[in-house]
């Protein structure tokens, strides 16, 4: 497959997780956004499970066990970091999802990321702007408060721009771990840490509480389901991305995440009629017009920075 057919497949997946997340944080299911960001990190191990299929492929260019090595202490700072930042996204993601519309959060929260990692790597690093920095940085800071606009509450938009900017963060230290390792090693290491400090959080109180009432549902069962199906979701997504980085220009696989946002809409628009009152999704003909509107901004903001 070709780097342009594994983005679009990558970000159409992406954004049928982000729908799910919609429903599971809304639900009555996820009790609280914590519980979500706990189940969500402790997850993150089933990254381990990209190893596998290089054990029964010769010659393949997957993950394998055997390029796995130990890492400095300074990497393994840099992971930790990273791992830590983006549970914090999670939360803020989580929590935003939790009152507004997939359509509507995913979109802000990755221009606000896009515009920081842009902004500290040029800042920190050695990053040269785009030439259409200016004028794709305007088109996502418009897109951004045109689809927020009367929709989101001042606390709404500071977890969005949290959000955002953790996102930034975990995406930059995770990039330069990886640089000073090996992929193999450091995206397991990634993983086994993440989902590390995702288990210390079964210590807060509301998630002990959340435990013991679960234990008297009957539908705890097919909410780990869809939990689960969910995260492999996002893992293959995650996966056809970093091919596609690999066999394309990293540029125009960035350039295309923004087709995370316009799937989303079309998903929201198509589906949301028919799906549980969870989903959320304002399908209106009124907020359509202004989410189509405004996510095609956002996407055309995202070509210019990135191109």
């Amino acid at each position: 497959m070709s780097w342009l057919t594994l983005t679009i497949i990558a970000q159409f997946l992406n954004s049928i997780v982000a729908l799910f997340d919609k429903y599971l944080v809304t639900s009555k299911k996820i009790t609280t956004p914590i519980l979500y960001v706990f189940y969500t990190g402790v997850l993150t191990c089933l990254g381990v499970l990209a190893y596998i299929p290089a054990l029964f492929v010769s010659g393949s260019s997957l993950p394998h066990f055997s390029n796995i090595t130990m890492i400095t202490p300074w990497v393994f700072f840099l992971i930790v970091c990273s791992a830590f930042a983006q549970l914090n996204a999670l939360w803020a993601l989580f929590c935003s999802l939790r009152k507004n519309d997939a359509s509507d959060v995913v979109p802000v929260i990755g221009s606000f990321s896009a515009v920081a990692s842009l902004a500290i790597g040029f800042v920190f690093g050695s990053l040269v702007l785009p030439p259409h920095f200016a004028v794709g940085f305007a088109l996502l800071i418009f897109g951004t408060l045109l689809i927020s606009h009367l929709r989101f509450n001042l606390k709404t938009f500071g977890l969005t721009l949290v959000g955002g900017l953790c996102f930034a963060i975990h995406n930059i230290l995770l990039k330069e771990s990886l640089r000073l390792t090996s992929f193999d090693s450091g995206f397991f290491w990634f993983s086994i840490i993440t989902s590390c400090i995702a288990l210390c959080l079964i210590f807060l109180p509301q998630i002990k509480k959340t435990f013991r009432s679960h234990k008297k549902e009957k539908h705890i069962r097919t909410t780990s389901i869809i939990l689960l199906l969910n995260k492999v979701v996002a893992g293959i997504a995650g996966i056809l991305l970093i091919k596609a980085i690999e066999i394309g220009e990293v540029s125009l696989v960035q350039a295309l995440g923004g087709l995370q946002f316009v799937f989303l809409f079309l998903l929201a628009a198509i589906l949301g009629p028919f799906t549980p009152i969870d989903f959320g999704e304002n399908v209106r003909r009124k907020d359509i017009y202004h989410k189509l509107v405004s996510i095609s901004i956002i996407f055309a903001g995202f070509v210019l920075l990135f191109m």
